[in-house]
């Protein structure tokens, strides 16, 4: 059975990926991008995902929050 993951904040974009997924009959597993990128790591070597679902920044209490740093640790 394939697994997806996602690396995204509370959106519209993890739901559709979710159901996506369901409807294939896949598994979709989600981080918050609070976490820290070797946090996500560790989850990600359990589950090892077929695709990683992102998003480069996000707002939060009317901040920017950049992921793009982890995202390519992740990625490494």
């Amino acid at each position: 059975m394939d697994l997806y993951a996602g690396y995204i904040s509370n959106r519209e974009e993890p739901v559709y990926a979710m159901l996506a997924a369901v409807s294939i009959g896949a598994i979709f597993t989600g981080d918050l991008p609070f976490l820290g990128s070797q946090a996500v790591i560790n989850k990600l070597k359990q589950v090892n995902p077929k695709i990683l679902l992102t998003i480069d920044r996000f707002m939060y209490n009317r901040q920017e929050i950049n992921l793009l740093d982890n995202i390519k640790e992740i990625a490494d």
